[in-house]
């Protein structure tokens, strides 16, 4: 029975990691469909930076670092690139950002950074340290009988599914008590029929010494 213990251990992990909730991370992947919201939540660890870059590494059309916003302290201040303008929009507390892309296309997948600028007296542009990194993943296109799949399996709840998985859990443990219980008996029908044939064996033999007698008594009745 360890075989069973062991399928229900593995399953009950399986599940387990299945429910287990993501959150997105500085640098973890966040999944969206298109036409949803992200959020690039930009922190500075300097106490006075003076720009803010959102860059990306792959803008609209497949092209190469595309800044998407450019901002500095003052309110209302920035520049958006032309792929994202009416898309986008953020929050007026500098240097502490939440840039909102909303809605996204599939051509926004890739990696959003938040870098912060600040000049030195030579007026040359200096990199500070910050956060608010992340990775947008967005499904490609597929065709029409592959949209109506993924729908499908789209709008299964949980529940459904950690059904589904417990039934055929139970056919598998089910089918392998079914061929143990067979091979069992089979076992047995053969140690069966081998004792059957040793009795008949010994019958055999207990029988043909009185077969001899005869014999002898009928050769001596002819002579």
């Amino acid at each position: 029975m360890s075989t069973f213990y062991l399928s229900l251990a593995a399953a009950t992990l399986c599940l387990s990691c299945a429910a287990a909730p993501r959150g997105p991370g500085p640098d973890e992947a966040v999944w969206r469909e298109p036409g949803e919201a992200v959020t690039v939540r930009c922190r500075s660890s300097h106490p006075k930076p003076e720009y803010l870059s959102l860059m990306t590494g792959r803008g609209a059309g497949g092209r190469g670092d595309v800044r998407v916003l450019f901002k500095d302290d003052q309110p209302g201040g920035g520049t958006v690139a032309p792929e994202y303008r009416g898309r986008l929009r953020c929050s007026e507390t500098f240097p502490d950002v939440d840039v909102v892309i909303d809605p996204v296309t599939p051509a926004d997948a890739g990696r959003y950074e938040c870098v912060y600028l600040k000049y030195d007296r030579q007026r040359r542009p200096v990199e500070l340290p910050g956060t608010g990194s992340v990775f947008l993943v967005l499904p490609q296109p597929s065709s029409p009988g592959e949209r109506c799949r993924d729908e499908r399996w789209d709008d299964t709840p949980p529940t459904t599914l950690a059904t589904c998985a417990f039934v055929v859990l139970v056919v598998v443990v089910i089918a392998w008590c079914f061929a143990w219980t067979l091979l069992k008996a089979c076992r047995m029908s053969k140690e069966a029929l081998r004792r059957w044939r040793q009795r008949q064996e010994r019958k055999k033999l207990q029988r043909f010494p009185l077969d001899d007698v005869y014999e002898d008594m009928n050769a001596t009745v002819a002579r």
